[in-house]
């Protein structure tokens, strides 16, 4: 299992956020629709424009802190200390300790492969836990599609 343990300073984002269900596997056909509809309707252009540091765009998940509820929010964002525009929000992602996982090939394969194997593996054997709070994916821009993409997935984590 490939991965690193990294500390980062908080951050502040631009995101646009939906919400989304866990149940009967919703969530893997809703969050692709919603970058769908972010694209063709402007706002991952327009929060390409907002980034300060265009090193990624994010999907960022917020883990719900009602264990039993399955509905979660899920943001596209960038770093930004700019003027938030309507239909967005600006939040602080805190200091945090993250394992962070690369994730090779096609957006669609890579990140549900690290969800179904990778993360199983890694909740079972590392020195670390994760604090199911904040997961982000990391995209940097390239063909998300190609076989030959790499993005990572960043895990908010603590010392078990």
């Amino acid at each position: 299992m490939n991965y690193k343990i990294i500390q980062k300073f908080a951050f502040t984002v631009i995101e646009k956020i939906s919400f989304h269900t866990t149940e009967n596997g919703e969530n893997t056909r809703s969050v692709p629709a919603f970058w769908d509809a972010c694209y063709a309707d402007g706002s991952v252009k327009e929060l390409g424009s907002l980034a300060s540091d265009f090193t990624y765009m994010y999907g960022i998940c917020y883990d719900n802190p009602d264990k039993s509820e399955k509905r979660f929010a899920y943001s596209i964002a960038v770093e930004s200390e700019k003027e938030v525009p309507a239909g967005y929000r600006k939040t602080v992602i805190p200091a945090r300790t993250w394992a962070v996982f690369p994730c090779k090939g096609s957006v669609s394969h890579s990140i549900a492969d690290f969800w179904s194997k990778t993360f199983p593996e890694f909740t079972r054997s590392a020195d670390y836990r994760s604090l199911r709070e904040i997961d982000i994916e990391a995209y940097p821009d390239g063909d998300t599609d190609s076989e030959e993409y790499l993005c990572e997935i960043w895990i908010a984590v603590t010392k078990k």
